[in-house]
């Protein structure tokens, strides 16, 4: 594989909060997959533009982060060929139909609402990759809602 390229087992997880992005890190890892995890979009796009690094296959993505929030970063993705093959999950505590409707627009293809479970976790991660062409059969847009 080459560097540049999406790496079919590389997920990554944007969140300000440290605990959500321990609980996600440890989920993905037990279930195989390999995690990076930032506390904000900006330490997230300095370590994807260094020069030989794989593109994520899935970006779990707050969206009420610093910096830069989570919609804006997803347009970001979204507007560049590198990343978009790279599925994005909003991961957010917001559950009001606007949030989602900006999510959707972003360019998100999952929407899960805080709190959540490990099962919300890793069906979410499998369906996305699926619809991404990164596992064997295809999957359903979902949002898993609490």
């Amino acid at each position: 594989m080459q560097p540049g390229r999406t790496h079919p087992n590389l997920i990554m997880v944007i969140d300000d909060s440290t605990i959500v992005r321990k609980i996600l890190e440890v989920c993905l890892v037990r279930a195989g997959y390999d995690v990076v995890s930032f506390s904000n979009g900006v330490e997230a796009i300095r370590w994807l533009e260094k020069k030989g690094r794989f593109v994520p296959a899935l970006v779990f993505l707050d969206i009420g982060l610093p910096i830069v929030d989570g919609c804006s970063l997803a347009c970001y993705f979204s507007s560049l060929p590198i990343y978009r093959q790279m599925a994005i999950v909003m991961l957010t505590a917001r559950n009001g139909l606007l949030s989602r409707i900006m999510a959707r627009i972003s360019g998100a293809r999952a929407y899960i609402t805080k709190p959540f479970t490990t099962h919300d976790i890793l069906q979410t991660t499998r369906t996305c990759l699926r619809q991404a062409g990164h596992r064997d059969a295809p999957g359903q847009v979902l949002a898993v809602r609490r």
